[in-house]
Parts: C-alpha cells; structure tokens; sequence
C-alpha cells in the first residue's frame, strides 16, 4: 500500500511535526495509471505540485522532501559525526 509524501506533510504540519524524507511518493496507482501524463509524473511535475503545496499553506514546522539518501541524509550525518569528532 502506498503513500502520498503531500499528504503525510499536510498532516505533519497540521500537527507541528517535522518531516524528513528522502524521496517524493505518490499513493499507489500514480505512476502505473495512464490517466496522468508522464510530465505529471516526473521528476519536475512531482516538485512543481510540492512547491504549490508550500505556497498555499502556512506551515507550522519544517518539512525537508526529496533530499536523498546517500549522498543526502548519510552525508548530513558524516559531517556532524566528523564535527563531533574533532570537538
């Protein structure tokens, strides 16, 4: 069963919960339907309906999406290993 990123932030905000994620995900069928175009879609298309979502709400908390794994969040985590370190 899938989930929907825009949703789980919309609700993370309501609730003043941060959100952190490492890709955009759409509920389950999005990307199979053939009733989506394939720009919608993309990469691009996914960004655009985030950047839309933000404008339109006030947000009450962070949400950080599509920031990667590895090298994203790993190398979040390297620097403060490394900095810790070298305190």
């Amino acid at each position: 069963m899938g989930t929907s990123s825009k949703d789980i932030i919309d609700y993370c905000q309501s609730k003043g919960i941060l959100y952190l994620d490492t890709v955009k995900e759409e509920w389950e069928g999005f990307y199979e339907s053939k009733e989506i175009s394939a720009s919608v879609k993309s990469n691009y298309g996914i960004r655009h309906v985030m950047l839309e979502n933000a404008k339109q709400k006030a947000f009450k908390s962070t949400a950080v999406s599509c920031c990667g794994a590895n090298p994203g969040m790993v190398g979040w985590f390297v620097k403060k290993a490394l900095i810790d370190i070298a305190k």
